[in-house]
């Protein structure tokens, strides 16, 4: 959120963490908040039909930058996909400010993550209760105070 207030409000300090780096680019900062948002909803307690809705729509606005920006790797088809949030800044700015190599994988990879854990819980049984199911939360992902193995 601050990069994002940085580049708004033109505060170099916010757009990055040295004077002398890189800003970040808005686009991979609207990726990870979007993405850190699927994530905690996905993770909740609370499965409510809404809620599902909203991890499924951030979900698809991460694997929508990620993809986007990953066939922009294809030779002629770049789809300026770095440069749909403040376009006249980013021209500004002294150096190229492109989005990184490794935010589109882990885009793609974070909004499947997000869409499995929604589909899974639902279909298996609650694993706080104690019931089996066929689907085991990750290590990383414990559904109570221990971990599953």
């Amino acid at each position: 959120m601050l990069v994002l207030f940085g580049w708004q409000f033109d505060v170099k300090v916010l757009k990055s963490l040295a004077p002398s780096f890189v800003a970040m680019n808005p686009v991979t900062a609207l990726g990870f908040i979007a993405s850190g948002a699927a994530l905690c909803l996905s993770v909740s307690a609370t499965q409510r039909r809404g809620a599902r809705w909203a991890i499924f729509l951030l979900a698809a606005v991460v694997a929508l930058i990620g993809g986007l920006k990953i066939a922009s790797y294809i030779p002629h088809a770049d789809l300026h996909v770095d440069e749909l949030l403040f376009p006249s800044r980013l021209t500004e700015e002294p150096v190229d400010n492109r989005m990184a190599p490794t935010p589109p994988p882990l885009f793609c990879s974070s909004a499947s993550r997000c869409c499995c854990s929604t589909s899974k819980r639902r279909a298996g049984a609650d694993l706080r209760n104690g019931s089996r199911s066929r689907w085991r939360s990750p290590r990383c992902w414990p559904s109570s105070g221990t971990p599953t193995s």
